[in-house]
């Protein structure tokens, strides 16, 4: 499952939470049945579970993805024998930025993996060319 189909269904499992609390307030004023209170509730109970089910795999799945962004920035920089500054330089980032990216602090977004693409592909073109 994908970051964003775990944050839609937490997004869900948020509306029926909701749901389910403004029912059982309105269960507390009417003294509907108490099988119907009873069912919201344990309804209500498992809800809760998957959705702190669901926060946990985000965490897992997010940490996973940094971990090898993480891993992958090192052994680039590693590779083309660069410090930090260097690498950041490069690029077009701050040293900083590059710090949190290998101590998977920070993702990198799109932009910053076509910045590090870019940089590569340079870097393949001009040893062709030599």
């Amino acid at each position: 499952m994908k970051l964003k189909g775990i944050t839609e269904k937490l997004s869900d499992i948020e509306d029926r939470i909701s749901l389910i609390n403004r029912s059982l307030d309105g269960d507390q004023e009417n003294h509907s049945g108490i099988n119907q209170h009873c069912i919201l509730v344990n309804t209500l109970s498992i809800l809760v579970q998957q959705q702190q089910i669901l926060k946990h795999l985000f965490g897992v799945i997010y940490k996973a993805s940094n971990s090898k962004n993480a891993m992958m920035v090192r052994a680039l920089r590693d590779d083309l024998e660069m410090n930090q500054l260097e690498f950041a330089n490069e690029i077009g980032v701050t040293r900083e930025t590059v710090s949190r990216w290998e101590s998977g602090k920070y993702s990198m977004n799109p932009k910053n993996m076509n910045l590090i693409e870019n940089y590569i592909d340079q870097k393949i073109t001009k040893q062709e060319t030599t």
